[in-house]
Formats: C-alpha cells, sequence, structure tokens
C-alpha cells in the first residue's frame, strides 16, 4: 500500500473520530486535523508534533505565537501560519463572547430593544434563546414587510438544533406607538409557545415596543394566561 493510500485512511478515521468524539482528541491529533485543511496532500502528524515542541507543548502558546515565529518551524510556510492564526483568532472571539454573556432580564433588555427598533420602518421580531440559567444564548432577527412577521416552524426547530436552549423570549415593535396587544399578537405568541412547549421550551416573556413605551406579557400576567387557555 503507498503512503497516500496510508494517509488517506488515517486521515478517514481521525475525522470520523472527531466527528463522533471530538474531545477523545488529544492536543496534537486536534492540530494534525486541523492542518488537514490547509495541507491537504501532506502527512501533518510530525508537523503537529514539530509546533507543539516548538510552543513547550502547549496550545494556548501556540495559538499566541505571531506568524513570523511560525514560519521558523519546518514545514510551515506563509498560509499554514496565517491558517493557525486565524484559528486563534476564532477562538479568542468565542471566548470573548462567553464571557459577555448576560442574563434576560426585561429591565435591560428594553432598552436596547427602544434603541434597537427607534428608526424602524417595518415590525421586526427578535427571538432570545436562553440557557437553563437564563443567560442569552443568541439573539436572532426576523425581518417582516410593514405590520407583518413570519416565524416558521422550520425556523424555530433550526435555531434550537444549533443553540439548544432552555427557554426563549419574543420581541416585536409597533409601528403605531401603542405597544399594547392586538388580537392576531395574543394568537402568534400562543402559536410559538405551544411550539417551543413541544420541545421542551419554556417562552419566557413577549415583549412590544412602541417609541418608548414597552409591553410585557411576562409582568401583565397575560402570558400566563395565554399558557393556561
Amino acid at each position: 500500500m503507498d503512503d497516500v493510500n496510508i494517509h488517506s485512511g488515517h486521515r478517514k478515521r481521525l475525522k470520523e473520530r472527531f466527528s463522533k468524539y471530538p474531545a477523545s482528541l488529544n492536543d496534537h491529533e486536534l492540530l494534525e486535523l486541523m492542518l488537514f485543511f490547509v495541507l491537504p496532500r501532506r502527512d501533518t502528524n510530525p508537523l503537529a508534533h514539530n509546533l507543539l515542541r516548538y510552543c513547550g507543548g502547549s496550545l494556548k502558546k501556540l495559538a499566541e505565537t505571531d506568524e513570523t515565529a511560525l514560519r521558523c518551524v519546518a514545514g510551515v510556510g506563509e498560509e499554514t501560519a496565517r491558517f493557525i492564526r486565524a484559528a486563534a483568532e476564532f477562538a479568542s472571539r468565542v471566548g470573548a463572547d462567553r464571557t459577555k454573556k448576560a442574563k434576560f432580564e426585561y429591565n435591560a433588555v428594553k432598552y436596547r430593544l427602544i434603541d434597537r427598533y427607534e428608526d424602524a420602518s417595518d415590525e421586526t421580531m427578535w427571538l432570545f434563546l436562553m440557557d437553563a440559567k437564563g443567560y442569552i444564548l443568541a439573539e436572532i432577527p426576523y425581518d417582516g414587510t410593514g405590520d407583518k412577521i413570519e416565524l416558521s416552524v422550520g425556523d424555530i426547530v433550526q435555531m434550537i438544533s444549533v443553540h439548544k436552549p432552555a427557554g426563549a423570549a419574543l420581541a416585536h415593535n409597533h409601528l403605531s406607538g401603542n405597544p399594547a396587544p392586538t388580537r392576531a399578537d395574543d394568537e402568534t405568541t400562543a402559536k410559538i409557545n405551544a411550539m417551543f412547549s413541544v420541545h421542551g421550551i419554556r417562552l419566557i416573556d413577549h415583549i412590544i415596543v412602541a417609541g418608548r413605551n414597552t409591553y410585557s406579557y411576562h409582568y401583565a400576567g397575560r402570558l400566563a394566561a395565554l399558557k393556561h387557555d
């Protein structure tokens, strides 16, 4: 069996193992896997070992090493060094996002929504997804046309599969200047609550914004009433 077939089989096994059990890869195997994408025709195992050795066996130090220093390692060219730095920057930004997580609290969120909707010419819905402790995992906009917003079952299922939330909240604006919920708002809230309930997700609130005024289904007791209808 030639070297190409040996490396191809090894790559396939490592990729499959990562897909099933990502935490099972040790540091040099994870780095080896990453290098597949920038060096598709090379055996990246020796280079992964060399890179870690150069950085004292630390992925953290590797991520902090600049491109010029990385190119001092035999086998690392301009594109490989840039790829490693890009991956490090990506990880850094993910880490920064985690530290910025905030809890979903009406009195804080409503002011952000007022600013967000200040110059809106159409109704827009925002879907907030939260973890079990109430920290916001994602804020997802859904645009409308005029005073109509469409949020499908498929949209919700997709967001659930990506973020795996324990709770959710809705927010949308009224162009009329009056934040009081309409019959259509009640119907939408009840429909979305039912969709979330099927997936074991609790609808926490639905906030309506009109100018500087807001309405909370939760604090008005309207959400509880809809859930029991």
